[in-house]
């Protein structure tokens, strides 16, 4: 048999190519285990971040509820509760709050910073909202 019709046969992997495919397989999933563990922390980040946003929504929900009169009575409300410590301002509307000159829907307008304080991979962090109450 000539030489060349039996290279024309042998069908597979050279052990070189093998050993090729293999080391570029490890590689790769060397490259995704190592990303799982910042998926995971950038995941958690985000969950206590929404937790902090749904958190800040219902308190602010409650100062809501107590009425124009109780709100603009006490320009600063505080407290904390679980992993969440919170602080909220009330302030007058200026027209500047906004981004073009509206016509302000009434004189019992208020605005409403909510700050809320949190603890996030070993450090402080402090998200704010901002929302407006009007009584009519």
């Amino acid at each position: 048999m000539k030489m060349s019709m039996l290279r024309k046969r042998s069908k597979g992997f050279t052990l070189i190519e093998l050993m090729i495919s293999v080391a570029i397989l490890v590689i790769g999933l060397v490259g995704v285990i190592l990303v799982i563990p910042l998926a995971q922390k950038v995941a958690g980040r985000s969950a206590l971040s929404t937790r902090a946003a749904i958190f800040a929504s219902e308190k602010t929900e409650e100062l809501k509820s107590k009425g124009y009169t109780d709100l603009v009575s006490q320009p600063t409300w505080n407290g904390s509760q679980d992993e969440f410590s919170w602080e909220a301002t009330i302030d007058a509307v200026v027209a500047g709050d906004f981004d073009s000159a509206p016509v302000l829907p009434s004189d019992r307008l208020v605005k409403i910073t909510m700050q809320v304080t949190y603890r996030s991979q070993g450090k402080q962090k402090t998200d704010v909202f901002t929302t407006f109450y009007s009584e009519f």
